[in-house]
């Protein structure tokens, strides 16, 4: 049996871009396979593959990717020889579980390097391992192994009939530092000398950071990235 769809569209001739044609075509049902599938979400699950889970969190902070980066997941157990100072720690003492890298070079770097290989918990590559099929659950993102910067991931909740396939900012607060910034004591520095017209790095410290693409915290300029990006 063949399904046909009947659908109305408003052209826009001054325009080339047709924003609600592409809109509508997305959500109409597409045969593949013998499978269906919508365009839009094809599109999005193709995203990810190309750029990774982590890409969210590289908009909001700005940053530009150009680091090493993994995931911990961990589990409801608790393990507490941990130290700070090591990657699979958690601030509340869970267990790690997992470990995803970027990629095999990161994998490798991982394993051998940072010798996870002797750890108890699994390590796969960010392709294999999705983080929605682990949720819900404790997620640790840590990116740049120089500046060291730790971001704890929480699912507040799941929502199953969500409709939206693009990221939205509900709550948001402080400055997000530059890349290489020389982690949280570099970063406190920065701010102080960004903050001091008067400071004899002043001049010199705003050329570095506008090279780093460092901006001003400014929600409505972050909803607007994610907005357009996804």
């Amino acid at each position: 049996m063949t399904e046909r769809y009947t659908v109305r569209f408003n052209f826009n001739q001054k325009e080339i871009y047709q924003s609600e044609i592409s809109k509508k075509i997305s959500d109409i049902p597409t045969k593949e396979d013998n499978e269906f599938f919508y365009p839009n979400e094809r599109l999005k699950e193709k995203l990810t593959e190309y750029y990774g889970e982590d890409d969210i969190i590289q908009k909001l902070y700005n940053w530009q990717d150009y680091h090493l980066h993994e995931f911990f997941v961990y589990s409801k157990e608790k393990d507490n020889s941990k130290c700070w100072n090591q990657s699979e720690y958690h601030r509340e003492g869970y267990k790690a579980i997992l470990n995803l890298a970027a990629d095999q070079k990161n994998f490798e770097y991982n394993k051998y390097e940072l010798n996870y290989e002797q750890e108890d918990f699994k390590m796969a590559l960010e392709n294999e391992v999705k983080l929605k099929d682990v949720l819900p659950a404790r997620i640790k993102y840590i990116y740049d192994y120089g500046d060291f910067w730790h971001h704890y991931i929480k699912t507040e909740e799941i929502i199953d009939d969500y409709k939206s396939n693009k990221p939205t900012l509900l709550e948001d607060e402080g400055t997000a530092p530059p890349e290489d910034v020389g982690g949280v004591g570099g970063f406190s520095e920065f701010m102080q000398i960004i903050s001091n017209p008067d400071d004899e790095d002043y001049e010199p410290m705003l050329e570095w950071a506008e090279s780093q693409r460092f901006k001003e915290y400014d929600p409505e300029e972050i909803k607007s990235d994610l907005e357009r990006y996804y």
